[in-house]
């Protein structure tokens, strides 16, 4: 039977067991789904990796948990690969009634908190005024931010509904890179978005 990951995740997979497991001396996770390692006695050991069972879901190096404003709706998402879970944790701000995201990084052990919140038109007003001032921008870059966002009106932005909100919060973000550059971003724009309200999930996961 096909394994149901690529040898990436299976590597990552590895890694988490062993972490888990130390005591499994030499643990293996094979492309043929066979778990393998030598137990306290010496003895070899073997296993079948049941990539859908409860011992693969502890394995997934990436955990999350999206909490509601009513608790009894919390959900969570187990996966291998950084790329999947920002997917999931970008569908999840699009749900007004998710006030918190906590992504895990279980290999690395650390945490990333991200609060599911939009910037009120007051603050995005004043980013594209820092915008302009930080870093010079011409009248036809100011021109394209201010169309994302819809022109110089806080009551425009709060008017729109929250997944909108939420699409021109990404645009305002991807066309502010695009003008400035990614390395300049990530040295300076970062911070300046985070300032007014804009969460580090745009560049991945932002730690609090």
């Amino acid at each position: 039977m096909k394994p149901e990951f690529t040898e990436y995740e299976r590597r990552q997979i590895q890694a988490m067991m062993r972490k888990q497991m130390p005591w499994r001396k030499n643990l293996v996770l094979g492309s043929d789904n066979i778990l393998r390692w030598i137990d306290e006695n010496g003895a070899k050991m073997d296993m079948w990796f049941d990539s859908c069972g409860l011992n693969a879901v502890a394995c997934k190096r990436w955990q999350a948990t999206a909490y509601h404003k009513f608790g009894a709706d919390d959900e969570s998402a187990f996966f291998n690969l950084r790329g999947s879970m920002q997917k999931q944790v970008d569908r999840w701000r699009y749900n007004d009634r998710i006030i918190k995201i906590v992504v895990s990084d279980c290999l690395k052990r650390k945490q990333y908190v991200i609060d599911n919140s939009q910037p009120h038109g007051f603050l995005v007003m004043d980013l594209l005024d820092t915008l302009e001032t930080e870093f010079k921008m011409s009248a036809l870059e100011m021109g394209e931010l201010t169309h994302i966002v819809g022109g110089w009106s806080h009551n425009a932005w709060n008017n729109r509904n929250w997944g909108e909100r939420y699409n021109r919060m990404k645009a305002l973000w991807r066309e502010t890179a695009k003008i400035i550059g990614q390395f300049t971003m990530a040295r300076k724009g970062y911070d300046i978005f985070k300032m007014h309200g804009f969460d580090g999930h745009f560049v991945g996961f932002g730690e609090k």
